[in-house]
């Protein structure tokens, strides 16, 4: 018998050792064996026992596995695949396969592939043919960049979808996407303007600037308008929302957003100064203390001589520190005088970054710039011109900010207000203080602002005047003495060739004490000489610095002919326009002007109407 038992458990063994398929079939046999020998059953019964639960526990382990953790595994067809990726849609956010396609037409990876509604819609249903093959291929690889948050949801991916043995260019796609997360390791930086607390009538620029911002290449993007239209207002709110949406903002910018103010900061000191806190946000080393023109662009002094700061080696650090970052730089309210290509040059430079294989194509720095001042358009790759509100927009506004509703005989007093102020947001919001905390009526605010458009009231109309002021300053002094005399035409409307008969001497005087001066002497030639073509270019040049620092729109073509016998008509399908504030501003820098130059313009006015009135 003993020899019987040691043979069982020597049988037994195995099953000890391994648990395989097979122990199901020994132990039938063990029992039958063991029937002579009851005593020692119950030790081999603890072996079968045994057996049993580790092979149980292996067989539920192995499910787990193929059917709760299907990230694990690949899976056995396109239909399995396609349920998983519906699931990891939903669970990034985009309850729809509408709002997928929305956002990978907005990314700048997948934007230009043709991610379709109705190819989501087939891949899902798993309708493909699997393996991926072609553009289907190239589609599937790119929703990398929207579905996968980490190395190991990338890695987890491309085992689902079954890409293997992949080429050149799809390996460079996976190492970019590996490198946005390399990179975003550590915490972004955000460091966001203050959100508005309202934004009314500006629905469409706000979703041009967002669409802008998520399609924009690395380069130079530039929202302009006129002083008070509310450019801050609209980039703060842009950022605002596109932080909001965590998956695209991690996509687009890993690195972070940050804001700069630019106001007072000009030429190389400001620049500086403005580096200096974009290395420091980064982590690079500070500038040494040759920032001093956060204080001013005035430049310290050591006894007789000027420190000088080292430009070039300030920019060379720039480059270092951002090399292989991704993020959006805001330059809020940049001054006409800031050196904006030097840090575009600095900013925008690609590079690899330490312990980073991405390439430098795929380095995304977006710089947003608020201004009046228009850069050039060498260094603009795209641009926002922020419109002033319509009527009922304005309306809403002024209603809004009164805090309460208006009454019937109060609304068309509040529609003159908005239109005497030009339905800029700024100088609403200027009304309403006046009306609030100054106790001035809705009757008599119109009246005022119907004589002058800037004396909102003595407090309130000294900020309007400032950036008006600030701005015409970064003028050469003709346009300066230009944008004073054209509010001598009386109207805010004029044409090229009124301007230019502000500042022309040659118009012919009365020899014979006639008021009127005879038509044959007034319609001479002289216009078409190439003095009088240097004389309207010199003038639209004069003008052409109005409009850029947004002081002054045109409209209408140049020239209507391209003849040589349509000269005296170049210019003359150009209309400028003043802003009722800006006019207002215009009219009175005019008095500021010597009782001369304003009884020359008068008298040039005139006689240039005299000229169209015979």
């Amino acid at each position: 018998m003993a020899q019987n038992v040691r043979a069982m458990r020597a049988a037994a063994g195995p099953v000890r050792s391994r648990v395989t398929h097979t122990a199901h079939l020994v132990m039938p046999t063990m029992v039958c064996a063991l029937r002579a020998a009851p005593k020692e059953w119950n030790g081999v019964r603890r072996l079968r026992d045994s057996a049993m639960r580790r092979q149980g526990r292996r067989r539920h382990s192995s499910a787990t596995a193929c059917y709760a953790n299907a990230e694990s595994v690949i899976p056995m067809d396109v239909v399995q695949f396609g349920r998983w990726l519906g699931e990891r849609r939903r669970a990034c956010g985009w309850t729809s396969q509408r709002a997928l396609m929305a956002s990978a037409q907005e990314h700048p990876h997948t934007r230009d592939l043709g991610i379709s509604e109705a190819f989501l819609a087939r891949l899902e249903a798993g309708l493909l043919a699997y393996p991926f093959r072609g553009v289907v291929r190239k589609r599937v690889l790119a929703l990398i960049w929207l579905l996968c948050q980490s190395p190991r949801q990338i890695r987890d991916y491309l085992r689902l979808a079954g890409l293997a043995n992949l080429n050149s260019e799809e390996q460079e796609i996976i190492r970019s996407a590996l490198a946005s997360f390399i990179t975003s390791s550590t915490t972004a930086a955000l460091l966001l303007p203050a959100r508005p607390v309202r934004l009314l009538g500006q629905a469409a620029a706000l979703n041009d600037l967002l669409h802008m911002l998520r399609t924009s290449e690395s380069g130079l993007c530039v929202v302009a308008g006129m002083p008070g239209v509310g450019k801050s207002v609209l980039a703060s709110e842009a950022l605002h929302l596109l932080v909001a949406d965590e998956q695209t903002c991690h996509a687009l910018f890993p690195d972070g957003i940050l804001t700069c103010s630019g106001v007072g900061r000009r030429g190389a000191y400001g620049l500086i100064a403005l580096l200096d806190e974009l290395c420091t946000v980064f982590g690079a080393n500070p500038l040494t203390g040759l920032a001093a023109g956060r204080q001013g662009d005035k430049p310290r002094q050591f006894g007789d001589r000027i420190a000088r700061p080292d430009l070039a080696g300030v920019l060379n650090r720039t480059r270092a520190a951002v090399a292989g970052k991704r993020f959006l730089l805001l330059i809020d309210d940049m001054d006409a005088r800031f050196p904006l290509r030097e840090a575009l040059d600095a900013v925008l430079a690609t590079g690899h970054a330490a312990g980073v294989a991405s390439a430098p194509e795929t380095e995304r720095r977006v710089v947003l710039v608020t201004s009046r001042f228009v850069p050039e358009a060498g260094l603009t790759r795209m641009r926002l011109d922020v419109p002033l509100l319509d009527d009922d927009a304005a309306l809403s506004l002024l209603t809004t900010l009164l805090q309460r509703d208006l009454r019937p005989g109060e609304l068309p007093h509040a529609r003159g207000i908005c239109r005497a102020v030009g339905n800029v947001p700024l100088a609403i919001e200027l009304a309403a203080t006046a009306v609030l905390s100054e106790g001035i009526p809705l009757p008599l605010l119109e009246a005022r602002l119907a004589r002058h458009a800037l004396i909102i009231s003595t407090d309130s109309g000294r900020e309007l005047r400032q950036r008006l002021e600030h701005e015409l300053d970064a003028l050469d002094a003709d346009a300066r003495e230009l944008f004073a005399l054209v509010s001598a035409l009386g109207t805010p409307e004029f044409t090229l060739h009124a301007a230019a008969a502000l500042r022309d001497a040659r118009w012919p005087a009365s020899s014979t004490g006639e008021a009127i001066p005879e038509p044959a002497r007034v319609l001479d030639n002289a216009a078409r000489t190439a003095v009088g073509e240097d004389r309207l270019a010199r003038t639209a040049a004069l003008l052409g610095q109005l409009v850029r620092h947004s002081l002054l729109s045109a409209e209408g073509e140049a020239c209507y002919g391209g003849n040589e016998g349509d000269r005296d008509d170049c210019g003359r399908g150009v209309r400028y326009r003043l802003h009722p504030l800006v006019y207002a501003y215009a009219r009175e820098r005019l008095n500021l002007l010597g009782v001369v130059p304003r009884g020359h313009a008068h008298e040039n006015v005139q006689r240039y109407a005299m000229r169209f009135l015979a």
